[in-house]
């Protein structure tokens, strides 16, 4: 079989898909991130001369070209692995795809998104509201010393696909507050597939909070091999999800997953 080749330095034997199993056609653009040694003066094309930050990178993509942003780790520390927010990183457009290039597991990964330590009142640290996306791969960690932060993932969008995520919130004890949580979700038919969602570092207290909240007429949504995990000492406020008013339109599909309450 010949080889095919496609814009910035990518081969394929054949039909255009790169690792992982993620569309790539003939318009598509691959962009990469190194939150360390990037630039956001780069162009970002070329892995030599990445961009610095994740919405530098989302800004450059065309929605609905199947573009995908790849977002390296170098260390196993933080600083070098995460792309420090002082505002929601909303992930808008349609078919852009993000997946974190590390050694792939499943908890904490190296391919990282948090709040900055300094930054206050930020609502869903990581809001996708984008449809047909794959994220795979990443980290989201919202954990400062701030009780005004509420959120640490928002999915409005719909028929995406989480593969390999962790949903971390309530990262901080100052963050153990009301209403807060990892995971906010409204859009439909999306897929989780081998996620984590919650943290089990801080012990909650007395505050009513949760590590998933299904509002908004949330439709179809499915949850496979995920596991949900938290750290309650109040088992009276605690809640692995809540449901709002009308927050599940039709069905939610959890399918071999697991809850732990430390």
């Amino acid at each position: 079989m010949s080889l095919t080749n496609f814009p910035n330095g990518i081969t394929s034997f054949g039909v255009p898909v790169i690792p992982g199993g993620i569309p790539f056609g003939k318009s598509s653009k691959a962009f990469f991130v190194d939150p360390v040694a990037g630039l956001d003066g780069n162009k970002g094309t070329d892995i030599s001369r990445p961009l610095k930050t994740l919405s530098k990178a989302h800004s450059l993509c065309t929605s609905g070209a199947n573009d995908v942003v790849f977002m390296i780790s170098r260390t196993n520390t933080s600083s070098d692995t995460t792309d420090y927010q002082s505002a929601v990183l909303t992930w808008s457009k349609d078919a852009c795809h993000l997946i974190g290039i590390n050694a792939g597991g499943n908890v904490a990964q190296r391919s990282r998104i948090a709040q900055l330590s300094t930054a206050t009142n930020i609502d869903n640290l990581f809001t996708v509201s984008g449809n047909n996306c794959i994220i795979a791969n990443i980290h989201v960690f919202h954990g400062v010393a701030d009780a005004t932060s509420k959120g640490a993932v928002s999915v409005s969008g719909s028929r995406n696909h989480f593969i390999n995520c962790h949903f971390a919130g309530i990262g901080h004890a100052d963050m153990d507050t009301a209403d807060n949580y990892s995971l906010s979700l409204s859009g439909s038919e999306n897929l989780f597939e081998g996620c984590t969602i919650g943290l089990d570092t801080i012990a909650r207290g007395s505050a009513a909070n949760y590590e998933m909240v299904f509002s908004g007429g949330a439709t179809r949504n499915t949850f496979k091999d995920c596991s949900v995990i938290g750290y309650a000492e109040s088992a009276t406020n605690y809640k692995f999800l809540k449901v709002a008013a009308n927050g599940i339109d039709r069905w939610t599909l959890f399918k071999g997953c697991v809850f732990m309450n430390m």
